[in-house]
């Protein structure tokens, strides 16, 4: 995978993010997120690390419930929700990007 464009926002973390490894850093971008076995849905990415998303998006998703996202300059990410509620999401991607 072409990592570099993602390179300069993902950076490993020093535990200052509580249970978090890797630093969630602020992002702006449009992608989509898909539930398998369902449609592709448009979303915002808000923040991004190299283990997990939050994003704006319109549907809602059940937490545990496994989804692909796209990230720009990395492909489709496979991962499961976390966390959704009032029209964001947060997701852990299964394999660290």
């Amino acid at each position: 995978r072409d990592m570099s464009a993602s390179a300069s926002v993902l950076q490993k973390g020093e535990g200052s993010e509580g249970r978090r490894k890797w630093p969630r850093r602020p992002i702006f971008m449009p992608s989509t997120i898909r539930a398998l076995g369902h449609a592709t849905e448009k979303m915002l990415l808000l923040n991004l690390s190299k283990s997990g998303f939050m994003g704006e998006t319109r549907r809602e998703f059940q937490r545990g419930c496994f989804i692909e996202v796209m990230l720009p300059g990395v492909g489709h990410v496979r991962g499961r929700v976390v966390w959704c509620e009032r029209g964001r999401v947060g997701g852990q991607f299964l394999r660290t990007i």
